[in-house]
């Protein structure tokens, strides 16, 4: 998808200025050092989502593959994904929404045309 593309071109060029401004050797970028990419994903800790350092990572993985790359990412990455996640910023998630009750389907019910096929599965799937 255009959108997916567009979040992986901006975790390679975040990655790339990410390691120039560590001043990090270009033999260490493709294929990254596990210790690099760990670094980068440090970086994200308590100002995004782990998530969204997922996410990222998810970006360069695609980058090494589509340059014929080995992708160097193992555990020592995976245990640092989670302390990212650990120490996300509180605004990051939402707090726990009430549950969907009688009333709220009623009132959907009432919008919906049930001789409509999309209709009929917007209100199966509620």
């Amino acid at each position: 998808a255009p959108s997916t593309l567009r979040g992986y071109n901006g975790a390679v060029n975040r990655f790339i200025r990410f390691c120039r401004n560590g001043k990090i050797h270009q033999r260490f970028w493709l294929p990254a050092d596990e210790l690099v990419l760990c670094a980068f994903a440090a970086s994200s800790k308590g100002r995004h989502a782990g998530s969204t350092a997922r996410n990222a990572l998810a970006g360069l993985k695609a980058w090494h593959s589509a340059q014929n790359a080995e992708w160097k990412g193992g555990k020592r990455l995976n245990y640092i994904l989670n302390g990212v996640e650990n120490r996300r910023p509180a605004l990051s998630h939402r707090p726990p929404r009430l549950p969907i009750n009688r009333k709220m389907l009623r009132i959907l019910r009432a919008g919906l045309d049930l001789t409509d096929s999309v209709d009929m599965a917007v209100f199966a799937a509620a």
